[in-house]
């Protein structure tokens, strides 16, 4: 049997049968409907969280703020070094963490950053 038979033939009994059509009908109308009521409420969400957050960044207090901490940034001394980087990086694989103790990682990964011993 083709593909197109069955689709037809399947479409012809619904058209036979009225009651089944017309719940065919009301399914595909309020499907409709919600699918539109959907939509609204995402573009209305959507709106809303766009307003809010350009009524927060023309708030004078939080530009002055950004301005402040950007000023600040550029005084602030290298907060990490290379090597602490780098050590940062080798703790992210698992063997590492199974071959030694924690507080040995902890400690290496203390005395990269700082260059000062930790006690654990």
């Amino acid at each position: 049997m083709n593909q197109n038979s069955i689709f037809a033939e399947l479409l012809n009994k619904l058209k036979g049968d009225h009651r089944i059509m017309r719940k065919l009908k009301i399914f595909l109308g309020v499907a409709l409907v919600g699918f539109m009521l959907v939509c609204a409420l995402v573009i209305w969400g959507g709106v809303a969280t766009v307003r809010q957050v350009a009524s927060f960044g023309a708030n004078p207090k939080v530009q002055e703020k950004v301005t402040a901490l950007g000023s600040e940034i550029k005084n602030l001394p290298a907060l990490a070094k290379v090597g602490c980087w780098e050590k940062a990086q080798t703790l992210m694989n698992v063997a590492i963490w199974i071959e030694k103790p924690v507080a040995d990682n902890f400690k290496e990964l203390t005395q990269a950053c700082s260059g000062k011993t930790s006690t654990i």
